[in-house]
């Protein structure tokens, strides 16, 4: 998980170093200046911790000035895998197929699982492949072209690709105008008095009237576009209240809710979040679980009126791609699909925003975007970090700043005035729909609303 580099670095400081202390605390401090062993000692600490300082000063220094991630691969799950790990794991999980396929040849769904662990592996090979700059695409056309002339395989028929969508109010609209988005749903029944141990989802069922109200404080502020309180309304993360078996009924009722309250004057957004698992190769959810976690969800928040499936906080590329994926599979209903960045512009997987972007728009994201972890001005400059060129529609959601814990509660320390300042200069960038997430209230959006009207800017200048 860590470069090479930083291992060196690390472990040859501490051999060097700890040789160096020992010799400093005998003859040094005991010795020259008669001090006991354990004065000497912590003084000898101190001294080595402003010799560290000092010399992690002038590395970071340098490195950050050229791009301290190439030296130091922090932690991130993405380095544990290289091309020779990868390449063992395409093998393995080929090997694990063909022995499932032999043991029932006439039975797909016996070793599904299996194959799409194989199509996931290669998959990470190719993404490998990329980052190190190889023009893999060159070498997909020239065997395409090969095998075709063999008659492998034909070309799917054009007439394919065209996915027979129904025309939606909400694409057209955004095509002409910036939408204001709500703000939070969560923090904000928190902040009324729900606390931690309350599944927040739950109130669809157990106390409707609160969640409707909160909607409507949202469009009275001038939002349009309200999320469903569906956020963590999958199979995974309802179980630790015993409520699992209660998808369905929750998030139809929370789209219905919505709708409800939104009486046609605005456009309902069914809120999708992460797994809150791993998939693998990172965890132990497979996508075939993982698949039909996401599709219960969406399949119940499109039964139940949503007018957009909104995917959001996704912790990774490849879980995005899924849920995209799922959502073309179970309804045409537009798709925005934000993930969660780093400052530095990574997901924690590192994958990088300019790529997640542009990758999700080719899957079928409509909108594409980033929201949660940071605060309005980080998000701009990451904003600015994404090619001119790209051509997609984009979201943002940035949170009230970074949470602060006070007695057992989150406090955020961005005020609605400045949201609002914040919310000029990303609109400025060329995107197409602002919001809010975690801090985020009515007083914010109702700000917001003053400045985020009018037609979308165009990026390129």
């Amino acid at each position: 998980m860590f470069s090479k580099e930083w291992f060196f670095y690390v472990f040859g400081r501490w051999v060097v170093i700890s040789g160096i202390a020992g010799a400093i605390v005998q003859y040094l401090f005991t010795d020259t200046l008669g001090l006991k062993t354990i004065p000497a000692f912590l003084l000898n600490q101190f001294c080595l911790a402003c010799v560290f300082w000092y010399v992690d000063r002038l590395i970071f220094k340098k490195h950050f000035s050229e791009n301290l991630l190439s030296f130091f691969h922090f932690p991130r799950i993405k380095t544990t895998y290289g091309l020779k790990e990868q390449f063992d794991k395409v093998s393995q999980e080929y090997e694990d197929l063909k022995f499932k396929i032999t043991q029932s040849p006439d039975k797909p769904q016996a070793w599904l699982n299996e194959f799409v662990d194989l199509e996931h592996t290669v998959e990470m090979m190719e993404r490998l492949l990329r980052e190190r700059n190889i023009d893999i695409d060159r070498e997909y056309d020239r065997v395409a072209k090969e095998n075709l002339k063999k008659g492998y395989y034909f070309p799917r028929a054009k007439e394919k690709k065209s996915t027979g969508r129904k025309p939606s109010r909400f694409l057209e609209t955004l095509e002409k105008e910036i939408l204001l988005c709500d703000g939070a749903m969560g923090t904000y029944l928190r902040s009324k008095g729900f606390g931690a141990d309350v599944c927040l989802e739950a109130l669809n069922l157990e106390k409707p009237g609160v969640v409707k109200g909160i909607h409507a404080e949202y469009i009275e502020a001038g939002a349009r576009i309200i999320e469903t309180n569906t956020f963590e309304a999958n199979r995974f993360k309802l179980e630790k209240y015993g409520l699992a078996g209660k998808v369905r009924q929750i998030n139809i009722m929370g789209a219905r809710i919505a709708k409800e309250a939104s009486a046609g004057r605005v456009f309902v957004a069914g809120s999708v979040g992460n797994l809150g698992r791993l998939i693998s190769p990172y965890g132990e959810v497979s996508l075939v679980d993982a698949h039909d976690v996401f599709s219960e969800q969406i399949r119940s928040l499109a039964e139940g009126g949503a007018d957009i499936i909104l995917l959001e906080t996704m912790t990774s590329f490849l879980e995005a791609k899924e849920v995209v994926l799922v959502c073309k599979e179970i309804s045409d209903l537009p798709i925005i699909c934000q993930l969660t960045f780093t400052d530095e512009g990574v997901t924690l997987y590192g994958d990088r925003l300019a790529d997640c972007f542009y990758e999700l728009e080719k899957l079928g994201a409509d909108v594409v975007g980033l929201n949660c972890s940071l605060g309005p001005r980080m998000m701009i400059k990451l904003l600015k970090s994404l090619p001119p060129h790209f051509k997609g529609k984009i979201s943002v959601q940035p949170n009230a700043d970074l949470p602060r814990y006070k007695d057992g509660s989150s406090e955020y320390s961005i005020d609605p005035q400045y949201f609002m300042q914040c919310a000029q200069d990303i609109k400025d960038l060329g995107v197409n729909i602002i919001g809010g997430c975690c801090g985020t209230t009515p007083a914010h959006i109702r700000e917001m609303a003053k400045v985020v009207v009018g037609p979308p800017k165009n990026r390129e200048q």
